[in-house]
């Protein structure tokens, strides 16, 4: 399969076929790709195929075919997630294809010169040892989708954070959290591809600080300090299309340059 146009395809592919391929494998199979991450099995969105374009008339049967063949773990035989490239939205045959998955909108959004929103008694820096990650992790346990259930949510999240601070160890990036009178109160990730682009991740701000400008401050200051890094120009952020936090980050400079469309179905998913 070709490179990606899409931007936001693009930096998700930092997060694969990197020095620990437990961590993330990338299988080329001539017309998609097959992402996994080995250590993290339950992870979707970890753990999916990745098509050149969206489904047309038949590929529903054939693309449940591929993930099998390339899923054959148990543990990661209880969901299916799907991407494909594009830069506009397209959604081909997925709502007659895809029946019973949910098949939803990203807005890919950039900003080289965030905004700073001016908003005081927030210290922000990057994470430095075990006790930061430990609450990075906790607070990102908190932030759980309640549609996600814990024994299925925490294990996934243990690994993910794990993988994240392996790959801020060998210096593609860093774990940025936001404290207050020395409590984390918000967190998130910036990675670079090495190539000028630098995409955050997993951005979580607890309940009790939402709404409080703790976000819009640690979206900006933590760009501005992966800015700093020679291999960074742009930095790459991708959200619900429809979503609150999309706000939050429009509110400190970033703008949507695609639309990507996704779609997965897992175990216990409502309305399933």
């Amino acid at each position: 399969m070709k490179r990606p146009r899409s931007l936001g395809l693009r930096t998700d592919l930092i997060f694969f076929g990197g020095d620990h391929p437990d961590d993330g494998r990338i299988e080329d199979r001539a017309d998609h790709l097959v992402l996994s991450t080995p250590r993290n099995p339950t992870f979707y969105w970890g753990n999916f195929l990745l098509f050149e374009a969206p489904p047309a008339v038949g590929d529903g049967e054939r693309w449940e075919s591929l993930f099998r063949e390339a899923f054959t773990d148990q543990s990661q035989a209880t969901h299916r997630a799907y991407a494909w490239d594009g830069t506009s939205g397209e959604r081909g045959a997925a709502n007659e294809e895809l029946a019973g998955f949910e098949v939803f909108d990203l807005s890919v959004l950039t900003c080289s010169d965030p905004v700073d929103p001016g908003v005081s008694g927030i210290e922000v820096r990057a994470l430095e040892g075990d006790e930061d990650w430990r609450l990075a992790l906790e607070l990102q346990i908190e932030g759980r989708d309640p549609c996600h259930a814990p024994a299925t949510y925490n294990p996934f999240k243990t690994n993910q954070m794990a993988a994240y601070r392996r790959l801020a160890e060998r210096g593609r990036g860093a774990w940025y959290g936001a404290f207050i009178e020395g409590r984390m109160v918000a967190d998130l990730g910036i990675f670079t591809d090495g190539q000028g682009l630098g995409r955050y991740q997993a951005v979580e701000t607890q309940r009790d600080f939402r709404r409080r400008g703790v976000a819009r401050t640690l979206v900006h200051r933590a760009g501005r300090a992966a800015l700093e890094r020679a291999d960074v120009e742009t930095l790459v952020i991708v959200a619900d299309a429809d979503g609150g936090p999309r706000r939050v980050y429009e509110a400190v400079g970033f703008r949507e340059v695609e639309r990507q469309v996704a779609a997965n179905r897992w175990e216990g998913m409502p309305g399933a």
